[in-house]
């Protein structure tokens, strides 16, 4: 086979490679460790799944000032959630549980993701209703943190608490909320998070021995919206210029994903490392 035509396939192949890491994005295997903090607890997980702690509180603003819940495209009203989430568990495969209680999440210590200010900044973006009547939230630049607590209260405790993780959602991939219908309280949210800071703490989330921060990985975060305790209106009813503000409770789960260059690259290196071995068996 010469040059040319190898190149040939390999360019075909990395295509196909990155259409197919786009439509199913690779999961990425991590470490979570507690050794850097004093711990002794270290497995690795695939999966964190999550629950909200008490409520979250979303407020929708008129900030066009017509009074009402403008389309989605021509909206500039916006929400601001805050608000705080517990990991309750950590999976591997997607179904074996590690880290159970007992062993050390909920039993030494609990993992809190903290988007009120200070301490990671609210999510935030804007607002508005789509075609069918849904409404949506779409989020703009905007930040969470997650942090270690050794007390463990259910209750997040600053004075007990070390950042372990910023998240900064992800000006590319980014994400978006909708509940179905005014009248429904359910729903759900895909947001993408670059894994960006570890609060300056190494060793506590790794892959393959290298820090997961700043490493070209995101955090998808698939957050459901369990209840709304009251359903958004289409029309302000303080009139123009006024909130809506509800309480939700949501539950969800956390992956780590390459960012989709990162994928293609891996894709297009494995590719041609096939390619250079079968040419040296020959």
């Amino acid at each position: 086979m010469n040059a040319k035509s190898t190149f040939k396939k390999l360019a075909m192949a990395s295509a196909i490679a990155l259409a197919t890491t786009s439509a199913q994005a690779l999961v990425i295997d991590a470490q979570f460790s507690t050794a850097p903090l004093g711990g002794t607890d270290t497995f690795m997980f695939d999966n964190i799944n999550l629950t909200t702690v008490g409520t979250s509180t979303l407020t929708i603003r008129d900030t066009s000032g017509n009074g009402i819940l403008d389309p989605i495209g021509t909206s500039t009203d916006t929400f601001v959630e805050t608000g705080l989430v517990s990991a309750i568990n950590f999976k591997l495969d997607g179904i074996n549980i590690v880290g159970t209680p007992g062993t050390g999440l909920n039993s030494r210590y609990e993992l809190f993701a903290v988007f009120t200010p200070p301490q990671g900044g609210p999510l935030a973006g804007l607002a508005g209703t789509t075609a069918t009547g849904a409404v949506g939230f779409f989020t703009a630049p905007t930040n969470a943190a997650i942090f270690y607590d050794t007390s463990v209260n259910g209750t997040f405790d600053l004075g007990s608490s070390t950042q372990i993780a910023q998240f900064n959602l992800s000006p590319t991939l980014g994400g978006n909320c909708e509940l179905p219908a005014f009248g429904q309280a359910q729903g759900s949210c895909v947001l993408n998070f670059d894994f960006a800071s570890n609060g300056g703490i190494n060793g506590v989330f790794t892959s393959g021995g290298n820090e997961l921060a700043g490493s070209g990985v995101i955090a998808r975060v698939d957050f459901n919206v369990d209840k709304l305790a009251t359903p958004f209106s289409p029309i302000f009813p303080g009139g123009p210029g006024s909130d809506q503000v509800r309480q939700l409770s949501s539950s969800g789960s956390l992956e780590f994903i390459p960012e989709p260059g990162v994928a293609g690259l891996l894709g297009i290196g494995l590719l041609a490392l096939g390619a250079v071995r079968r040419r040296r068996t020959r």
